[in-house]
């Protein structure tokens, strides 16, 4: 369990925190449109940078569905290759959202997330469908969005953005993701962390029985 002494907010990443993902999902269906193995998929998505410059806000949603297009040679519609990207994006279970609820009684709480405008818009679908809330604001004091603040975790202006937008003391702030590098960052500007694992869920690291 965790130990909140002195905590005063909280920082929930998005993805693989609070909902749950499948990239592989992704990966096939891009394989399945463009006869490319899902390995290469991956690396063109990741390697060459093209997911997190869209995820900086780089890109208008139209013009990253033209450019995975023309990368992938593909013969579709953009409606089939963002059905593709949105495939990774699975539930939001009610558990998570009633820890949520709990916690902010006591804590404020906020999202910081890499993420796309794309992906955002159907986390807010997702969220309803599976919990009768439309929008992660009725949740969190603030949620900060990549594409919106132009920058990625694990840079440390990321935190650094969030501690002043929200003027939070980083020593009283609790930061929870998935992955290490961005907990790695964070830690880097002051902020106490804590590892989301996949055999450790935010119910589990928070004794919270639904």
């Amino acid at each position: 369990m965790l130990e909140l002494k002195g905590i005063e907010a909280i920082v929930f990443d998005l993805g693989g925190v609070i909902i749950d993902l499948d990239f592989q999902r992704s990966f096939d269906q891009f394989s399945a449109l463009s006869g490319k193995s899902s390995q290469e998929i991956k690396k063109v998505l990741f390697d060459s940078g093209l997911l997190q410059r869209y995820e900086k806000g780089q890109y208008t949603d139209s013009q990253f569905l033209q450019e995975v297009k023309q990368v992938f040679d593909l013969n579709c519609s953009s409606a089939a290759i963002e059905q593709a990207f949105l495939a990774l994006l699975l539930h939001i279970p009610p558990s998570r959202i009633a820890l949520i609820n709990s916690l902010a009684k006591n804590y404020r709480l906020f999202v910081l997330s890499n993420t796309s405008s794309i992906h955002y818009k159907e986390v807010n679908v997702i969220l309803e469908r599976n919990t009768g809330y439309k929008h992660l604001n009725e949740l969190f004091e603030k949620v900060f969005l990549s594409f919106e603040l132009g920058m990625l975790k694990p840079s440390s202006e990321i935190y650094t953005a969030v501690l002043d937008t929200a003027n939070l003391n980083p020593a009283c702030t609790l930061f929870l993701d998935d992955n290490t590098d961005n907990l790695s960052g964070a830690a880097a500007v002051g902020i106490q962390t804590a590892w989301v694992s996949p055999e450790q869920s935010i119910l589990t690291l928070f004794n919270y029985e639904y």
